[in-house]
């Protein structure tokens, strides 16, 4: 699954914390893991920044309350981090 979020750029008088401002971010998903009541993904976010490509891997974690989807947590991934089990 790949889904892109584009961006006008962080509102007037925030700071980008990319040091430029990306038009658009991609996020792939490259695992999934389905546990009862919620779902870790690994993700790839990927975007460019002053003709920059950048990927970043992500882990979300989403969980089921009343109903819903909500996300819990996202955690940047290191390289080398330990696999989902």
């Amino acid at each position: 699954m790949r889904v892109r979020v584009s961006t006008d750029g962080p509102r007037r008088g925030e700071a980008c914390p990319w040091g430029g401002l990306p038009s658009s971010v991609d996020y792939t998903v490259d695992e999934r893991i389905n546990r009862q009541g919620y779902a870790i993904f690994e993700v790839t976010e990927s975007y460019s920044v002053e003709g920059e490509d950048v990927d970043v891997a992500l882990r979300c974690y989403v969980r089921r309350i009343d109903g819903e989807w909500d996300l819990d947590g996202i955690e940047v991934l290191e390289p080398g981090a330990e696999p989902i089990t």
